[in-house]
């Protein structure tokens, strides 16, 4: 039965990557790594990328409400964005390959996911600045990745602009009063 709900969830992200042109990378459990920019190159890769992860938020919804008439519990992803350059092609040797990207850049989409939570799309700088729709930013804060030399800016994206126009439902925080101090 968990093989038939994480199969409702698989197929509802793959059609959204489709539709943005993504290509899949990898599929480990319910984790879904996804390039941009190749095999075939684009020059919007990274907005490509950006109205992917929106879509395939808010195609969530629909996710959460099969699973409900399955009575499975809901699921919520949290999406991480890199841009930088990588090695893409058929890696591997005589016995077994498999196109992949790999370096570095890769690793630190990796790690900016590890910084989400459920409902969440963080992207990094680099994809900030190579995007060029407008973007609604809902926050911005610094961390240190596992294996960073520097500290890493990130970006909650809530929304793109033209040509996309995708955005996600504002989330707010109820927010309880403190009790009186003794």
């Amino acid at each position: 039965e968990t093989i038939a709900f994480l199969n409702l969830y698989l197929e509802a992200m793959v059609e959204v990557i489709s539709r943005y042109e993504g290509t899949i990378d990898e599929i480990i459990g319910d984790a879904i790594l996804v390039i941009f920019g190749a095999p075939l190159p684009c020059d919007d890769h990274a907005a490509k990328a950006v109205a992917c992860g929106l879509s395939m938020q808010l195609a969530m919804k629909e996710v959460n409400q099969r699973l409900a008439e399955k009575g499975a519990t809901e699921l919520e992803m949290g999406i991480g964005i890199n841009t930088g350059r990588v090695i893409v092609g058929n890696i591997g040797s005589v016995r077994r390959t498999k196109y992949a990207a790999v370096g570095s850049n890769v690793n630190l989409a990796g790690r900016i996911e590890s910084f989400t939570t459920g409902g969440q799309l963080l992207i990094s700088e680099s994809t900030r600045a190579a995007v060029k729709s407008p973007l609604r930013l809902d926050a911005q804060f610094s961390v240190e990745p596992k294996g960073a030399k520097e500290r890493l800016q990130l970006h909650e994206i809530g929304g793109i602009g033209e040509p996309f126009n995708l955005s996600l439902p504002l989330r707010s925080v109820a927010l309880d009063p403190l009790p009186a101090p003794v």
